[in-house]
């Protein structure tokens, strides 16, 4: 969409509008484009490695008033990570679960096909597996992932 530079000033909130829908617009001075809007994407953070190694603390004599979900995610990362030699767990993971009454969160169809509607502000698929099954869920996400707490639409307990 081309629009010349009185539009493009009276208009700009509708253009904002169909930018974020993917349209196209150039602004035009005299019938000459001088201008290409663009969509803003925030630049990629670097991620901080091992931030939490050794800080993560399981309790056998657990207990709380809400219920507590471990997302088939996460447990699917550390297994990963194990088995490429990045982490170390001491603990069997499935009797860590047992022993303190979590509840296993699975993967869903719905939660797997809304991470798409997601912002681009964190690029991990296990991360945004995590933050689609907070949301859809209606779930508080714990979490020291600075990347996750910039989401407005999920509700995070941060240690930060």
């Amino acid at each position: 969409m081309t629009v010349n530079m009185h539009e493009a000033k009276t208009n700009l909130s509708r253009l904002i509008t169909l930018l974020d829908k993917g349209e196209e617009i150039v602004i035009a001075k005299a019938g000459n484009s001088v201008a290409k809007l663009i969509s803003y994407t925030p630049d990629k953070k670097k991620r901080v490695p091992n931030l939490l190694k050794d800080k993560i603390l399981f309790y056998e004599d657990f207990e709380s008033s809400n219920q507590i979900y471990i997302s088939s995610a996460t447990i699917w990362e550390i297994a990963i990570k194990e088995a490429l030699g990045k982490l170390k767990v001491e603990a069997d993971l499935n009797s860590v679960i047992e022993v303190n009454g979590f509840i296993e969160l699975k993967i869903s169809a719905i939660c797997a096909n809304a991470t798409k509607k997601l912002e681009p502000i964190d690029c991990d698929p296990f991360d945004r597996m995590l933050i689609s099954q907070a949301i859809q869920g209606d779930m508080t996400l714990i979490t020291v992932d600075r990347f996750i707490i910039q989401y407005e639409d999920v509700r995070v307990l941060s240690f930060r």
